[in-house]
């Protein structure tokens, strides 16, 4: 769908307000898809780091809410992904000791 892909291309050029705009469209119809909840988890992750950001702890909260949902979706079928972008998570969040247990 076009908000998959514009989602993607405002993602990969850092307008994370508006991929999670054209991701939510998504979520909203196929809220246990894995991927969706994976690139919701990336846009709140990612925007953490922003200047702009005033809400840090909320963007943290949403960043883990839709990387735990991506988790619980992914763990069955691909558990090597799933722990992989946990660890991912956590590392960019600098939360070592859980990142170090999802790697291992």
């Amino acid at each position: 769908p076009i908000h998959m892909i514009l989602g993607n291309n405002y993602l990969q050029t850092g307008f994370y307000d508006l991929a999670i705009e054209h991701y939510w469209k998504i979520y909203r119809g196929y809220p246990d898809d894995p991927l969706i909840n994976l690139c919701l988890g990336l846009c709140f992750l990612f925007s953490v780091m922003s200047r702009v950001n005033k809400k840090k702890e909320e963007t943290v909260f949403n960043a883990q809410y839709f990387f735990k949902r991506y988790y619980e979706k992914r763990l069955d079928d691909h558990p090597t992904e799933a722990y992989f972008n946990m660890a991912r998570m956590y590392h960019h969040l600098s939360v070592t000791p859980k990142a170090i247990e999802y790697y291992e």
